[in-house]
């Protein structure tokens, strides 16, 4: 494969390039953003992060970045102080996660950072060793997805396997947790949270099929597969535990009037909730943007779960399923299904969705 390097401004350099790029795009395999890396930790008082990709983006991807990070942390003298989170978002990779485009891209960056966006963000606050970890990162990561053979195919599996069982666990463990210090037992459907995770999950390991030469594919799928089995018996095992922990609690009736619609967007990229006049749905919204810009101010969260509906809106999925992929990747406190019914019935007001 080849390898793409845009030096762009922000956004708008990305988003034209999309637009104009003759590079088809179900050749690309994967994109990276070097959003504010190579800081000097110890006077930005920040460190790197790996901005993951949302659900609506399984990819091997993500495991891959993160096992690369730790083994260069433990190959650094000094060690290396590093985080991997939920997608953020905020920067150039989510071009690239919108539906029409479907290339999975993830973020490298520094944050905090005390000179973010300021004049006195110079070369001085940078590390070189800094630059070169992250440089170790992407060449690692593009040498090894180069060309998929059938024994790094089976590696990788197993490899975003052991990342998916502990999230697994990780994630039934902090929801009985939630439920039970909240006293929420009985007033959310963890089953279908736990399954919604299952499923993104087994789609990362399809990922690996997808990115795999001929020789090597069939190996891939025979591996992703025995795995992905494997993973829905952790699955199963899991709510098991959260049953017995919580009583068995039966699901939630969570029936709307709209649950069975369909909408699909009708634009090409993210949607945008800036307050800045950047976001032509807003501004197509006029007076009813107040609503999206205060519960941007009043929740960080809401904007990715705003990225996230509207990466889902793909004429496919009903708006039961959209919400319920939404409530196991946020929780439920942060948008309710009426939120996203208002959202859908605000893009088809200003012509960027159709119910079908």
């Amino acid at each position: 494969h080849s390898v793409r390097l845009l030096f762009v401004p922000e956004a708008y350099g990305t988003i034209a390039w999309l637009l104009e790029s003759d590079l088809p795009r179900g050749d690309m395999l994967w994109a990276v953003n070097l959003d504010m890396v190579g800081g000097d930790s110890a006077k930005t008082c920040g460190h790197l992060w790996l901005d993951q990709t949302p659900w609506s983006m399984p990819t091997y991807l993500n495991d891959l970045m993160a096992a690369l990070m730790s083994e260069i942390a433990t190959a650094s003298l000094n060690g290396w102080q590093y985080g991997v989170r939920e997608h953020m978002g905020g920067s150039d990779h989510i071009m690239f996660l919108a539906p029409e485009i479907g290339v999975p891209a993830v973020m490298l960056g520094h944050e905090p950072d005390l000179f973010y966006h300021s004049d006195l963000d110079t070369v001085d606050k940078t590390a070189p060793g800094e630059f070169e970890k992250v440089a170790q990162v992407v060449m690692a990561a593009l040498l090894l997805t180069d060309r998929i053979t059938p024994e790094w195919a089976s590696t990788l599996a197993h490899l975003v396997y052991q990342g998916a069982m502990k999230r697994i666990v990780d994630y039934g463990e902090r929801t009985i947790q939630r439920m039970l210090t909240e006293r929420k037992n009985g007033t959310v459907d963890y089953r279908a949270w736990m399954h919604n995770l299952l499923a993104k999950e087994q789609a990362a390991l399809c990922s690996i099929v997808t990115h795999c030469d001929d020789q090597s594919q069939e190996v891939a799928k025979a591996e992703t597969e025995f795995l992905k089995a494997r993973l829905a018996d952790a699955c199963d095992l899991q709510i098991a535990v959260m049953d017995k922990s919580l009583g068995e609690a039966q699901p939630v009736n969570r029936q709307h009037s709209r649950d069975a619609q369909v909408p699909r967007r009708l634009f090409s990229g993210p949607i945008s909730s800036h307050l800045m006049g950047l976001s032509l749905f807003l501004e197509s919204l006029g007076p009813k943007s107040v609503f999206y810009q205060a519960k941007s101010l009043e929740d960080r969260t809401f904007v990715g779960w705003m990225s996230e509906a509207s990466n889902l809106i793909d004429g496919r999925r009903t708006i039961r399923q959209i919400q319920d992929m939404l409530m196991a990747e946020y929780g439920d406190d942060d948008a309710s299904i009426d939120d996203l019914c208002r959202l859908v019935d605000d893009m088809v007001s200003v012509g960027m969705a159709v119910l079908i």
